[in-house]
């Protein structure tokens, strides 16, 4: 004698049918998963892309602006 909940026991011949209805649906799934995962890594690739241009660009804006001073190239001494 068992005790506790006792297994349910579906014959195959009814739960087949119910089965092969989420078939698609889990395949659909599947697929549109793969898609969201390639294009989350393309926006990854493209966000550090685009991160890297930034800072080139303000690193190479700063030098610039500061290499432009004429304090850098006055060779004359300074008024006390």
């Amino acid at each position: 004698m068992a005790y506790g909940p006792q297994p349910v026991v579906v014959h195959p011949s009814v739960a087949a049918p119910a089965a092969t209805t989420h078939v698609p649906f889990s395949q659909a799934h599947q697929v549109h998963a793969q898609i969201d995962e390639d294009w989350n890594f393309v926006a990854m690739v493209l966000d550090r892309l685009f991160l890297l241009l930034f800072s080139i660009t303000c690193f190479s804006g700063t030098a610039l602006i500061l290499l432009q001073a004429p304090s850098l190239y006055d060779t004359r001494p300074a008024i006390d």
